[in-house]
């Protein structure tokens, strides 16, 4: 099966919802984090440095002009304003990384995957 358009999806969402939040919403690039179950996906989406033109950081280096892109499991334990949830099709059947991913927003929890991989979310919890 290929994976490639759920990735493209997602690589989409995520750009014009980091451009939104700056741009429209007046987020800093610092309260917003987007979080993946592994460093495939960012590698894969070229999220290592940029974003939607803003610079990119890991979760232990964070700095206020600089959106937070990382696994969840090293956001463990951390939060943010805005987080912007990558659900693939491997994470839906990790109720213990759900449970962390969907607890680290203060203010806006945004879920970004397939329809097919929302209602599988939902039915684990």
């Amino acid at each position: 099966m290929d994976k490639m358009p759920d990735r493209r999806i997602s690589d989409q969402a995520c750009r014009a919802l980091v451009n939104r939040y700056i741009t429209r919403e007046r987020i800093r690039p610092g309260d917003i984090a987007i979080l993946l179950g592994n460093d495939t996906f960012i590698e894969k989406a070229g999220w290592r440095r940029v974003i939607a033109g803003y610079p990119v950081t890991a979760c232990n280096s964070p700095g206020e002009n600089a959106v937070v892109v990382d696994t969840i499991r090293r956001f463990k334990g951390l939060e943010s304003k805005v987080v912007m949830l990558v659900l693939t099709r491997d994470l839906v059947s990790s109720t213990e990384l759900l449970y962390v991913a969907t607890s680290r927003a203060r203010t806006h929890l945004i879920i970004i995957g397939t329809d097919r991989n929302i209602d599988a979310a939902r039915q684990s919890g």
